[in-house]
C-alpha cells in the first residue's frame, strides 16, 4: 500500500461515497454486510474463470489505462483486478461502519498465509475467512477476547487479499483508484439496489 493514503484516509474516501450514493440511508445488519463481501468474493472467482488474470476491462476499451484512471473515457473495471477492488472498498466500509478498526489490527506483513497453487482453492479460503468473521462478531459480545479475535478475524481477510495480489501481479491501489473512478459516476444507490 503505498503512503500517500492510509487506511484511515481510504475508509474516509469510501465513507463520504457511500453516503452521497445512499448506503447510509438504511441500517445495514453485519451478517447482510458479510453476504455481500461473499458475493464480491464470487465475483473475484467468476472473472478468473471467464478471463484468467487478464484485464478485461483493457480487452474491450483500449482507451483505458490498465491499473490507472488516466483516460478520456471512464467505463466499468472488468476482471479479478476490479473485483479484488470491490471487496477492498467493501471491507473499508464495513471497516468504519461497524467500527472495526482495521488500520489497527492490519497485520503489516502479507505473507501470513499460505497460497494454494489454484486460484479457486485460494477464492474458497477467502469465504472461509469472510464465514469465520460472520461467526466470530456473533460471539464478539461474549469477552473482550472474543471482541478482539473478531476485529483480527476481519483484518485477516485483508491480508489475505493483499496476498493474493502479491501473488497474481495485482495493484490494488491501482485498481481501488479506477474502481472509485468508475463508482463516482453510478447512480444513486446504483440505480435503486437494496444494499
Amino acid at each position: 500500500m503505498p503512503d500517500m493514503k492510509t487506511i484511515k484516509d481510504l475508509e474516509a474516501e469510501v465513507e463520504t461515497y457511500c453516503r452521497d450514493m445512499g448506503w447510509y440511508e438504511q441500517e445495514v445488519p453485519f451478517a447482510v454486510a458479510m453476504a455481500l463481501l461473499h458475493e464480491e468474493a464470487a465475483e473475484a472467482g467468476r472473472a478468473w474463470r471467464d478471463h484468467g488474470l487478464a484485464d478485461a476491462t483493457y480487452a474491450d476499451h483500449p482507451e483505458i489505462n490498465p491499473g490507472g484512471v488516466a483516460c478520456d473515457v471512464i467505463v466499468k473495471p472488468e476482471g479479478v483486478g476490479s473485483e479484488f477492488a470491490d471487496i477492498f472498498i467493501r471491507m473499508l466500509d464495513d471497516s468504519t461502519r461497524y467500527q472495526l478498526d482495521l488500520a489497527g489490527y492490519l497485520e503489516p506483513d502479507p505473507e501470513i498465509f499460505v497460497l494454494d497453487d489454484e486460484f479457486l482453492v485460494n477464492i474458497n479460503t477467502l469465504h472461509g475467512l469472510i464465514a469465520g468473521v460472520t461467526t466470530a462478531v456473533e460471539t464478539c459480545y461474549e469477552s473482550p477476547a472474543a471482541a478482539f479475535a473478531a476485529i483480527l478475524s476481519f483484518a485477516a481477510i485483508l491480508s489475505f487479499l493483499r496476498q493474493m495480489c502479491v501473488r497474481y501481479g495485482i495493484d490494488l491501489m491501482a485498481e481501488y483508484e479506477r474502481k472509485m473512478a468508475y463508482n463516482r459516476t453510478r447512480e444513486h444507490r446504483h440505480g435503486g439496489r437494496r444494499f
